[in-house]
């Protein structure tokens, strides 16, 4: 499974919760971040390297296979963020590969995520144009029309308010520029009239500001 969109919108968290979801099934699930890959070796050699599992790649997934049988559901290996490695044409040569050996084993699935505006540089060409016939893609849309709701529940809980309904701005749709906002104002009420991105990532540095130094008792 291949999974596409903006920054900001969710794709992180949705694949720790489907790990995180798996696990609470007793199902077998990694997860790890493309930051963690070199160009220097192989994606299964370095993920050996990176679970700290020393019998190699063979065994790893050997193993991940038998414990999805002994349950009868599938392992997941999740990587995310492919966008994030040193090296991002390193997926180019390496991800069909890696997923053709990890899906010899019938017990076993790939998931991997990436920026939709970075896939045309990071996937294999078919892949990054959803033509690969091995692979399904999710487009994360973030919110999408669920964003009312979630500006509500974002306000509530962050203890925002404001002297109208939680404005619902298109840049709301995006979890991440929400938490934000909501970071900046917490506690507090949204000024009047339009906001720019600059004002409110002022806002947010000021507050950032203010819980280091109520943290650390220092003067300013």
């Amino acid at each position: 499974v291949l999974v596409l969109g903006n920054a900001g919108t969710g794709k992180s968290h949705l694949l720790a919760s489907s790990v995180a979801n798996a696990i609470r099934r007793n199902q077998p699930a990694i997860l790890v971040l493309g930051e963690q890959f070199l160009a220097s070796e192989v994606p299964l050699i370095q993920l050996c390297r990176i679970l700290g599992w020393e019998e190699g790649i063979e065994s790893l997934l050997g193993a991940l296979n038998a414990a999805a049988s002994v349950r009868a559901k599938p392992a997941i290996i999740a990587v995310d963020a492919l966008n994030d490695s040193g090296e991002r044409k390193f997926w180019k040569s390496h991800l069909l590969q890696a997923a053709a050996q990890i899906t010899q084993y019938r017990n076993l699935r790939i998931m991997v995520s990436c920026r939709s505006d970075f896939a045309p540089f990071v996937l294999p060409k078919l892949l990054a144009e959803g033509a690969d016939p091995e692979w399904s893609s999710i487009e994360h849309q973030g919110f999408g029309e669920d964003v009312f709701q979630a500006v509500a529940t974002y306000f509530k809980g962050y203890k925002v308010t404001c002297d109208h309904f939680p404005p619902v701005l298109e840049e709301f749709r995006n979890p991440l520029f929400l938490k934000t906002f909501c970071e900046a104002y917490a506690n507090g009420r949204v000024p009047p009239g339009p906001l720019s991105f600059d004002q409110i990532l002022k806002k947010r540095v000021k507050k950032c500001q203010e819980l280091i130094r109520e943290s650390t008792d220092c003067p300013e």
